[in-house]
């Protein structure tokens, strides 16, 4: 018999032993795109009430409405602004000029959110309004850096306005929901 007939079959033996582990290996690899959770779609949702007009948007009986108290006392002065463009003045007021509001951003930045979005349907997200990386409201169990976290999405937006005459921004503004 002959010698070469050995190695050949060798060689093939060989051979299908490589290709049976590529093949195993590409087939045990899967690649799957993220499944859309409610995450996602609550991230895009939040941005959208606050995209509404303080004038005609919120109701008067509500502190940051059209005609509350935050316009009677000056503390809005624009209502023509959305509520995230509000935000975002009163983020430039304080960080960048140091003359915001009597009382600190936090408390009118709360409250402005708390008229604006439905909090009562989305009390178990974590979420956090954040202008110009810096965070202006949050609703969280966890923060959005813990190791814990799986999904974390966030929507954006640039804002600008006017401020007596002063043009402010552009800002980033973002919504992170996390879970």
């Amino acid at each position: 018999m002959n010698k070469k007939a050995y190695f050949f079959i060798i060689d093939a033996i060989l051979a299908l032993v490589v290709l049976a582990i590529g093949v195993s290996l590409v087939l045990t690899l899967s690649y799957r795109e993220p499944v859309k959770t409610q995450t996602e779609f609550l991230s895009a949702d939040l941005m959208n009430p606050l995209d509404t007009r303080i004038r005609g948007g919120i109701s008067g009986e509500k502190m940051c409405g059209s005609g509350g108290i935050y316009e009677q006392t000056g503390v809005i002065t624009h209502p023509e602004n959305t509520v995230l463009t509000q935000l975002t003045e009163f983020y430039y007021r304080e960080i960048m000029l140091g003359e915001g509001p009597p009382d600190p951003i936090d408390e009118y930045a709360k409250q402005c959110v708390q008229d604006t979005l439905p909090l009562v349907n989305i009390e178990q997200y974590n979420f956090e309004i954040v202008i110009n990386n810096q965070t202006i409201y949050q609703n969280a169990t966890v923060g959005r850096q813990n190791s814990s976290v799986k999904v974390i999405i966030p929507s954006r937006e640039i804002v600008f306005g006017f401020y007596n005459d002063t043009f402010y921004g552009p800002y980033m503004a973002e919504v992170w929901v996390w879970q």
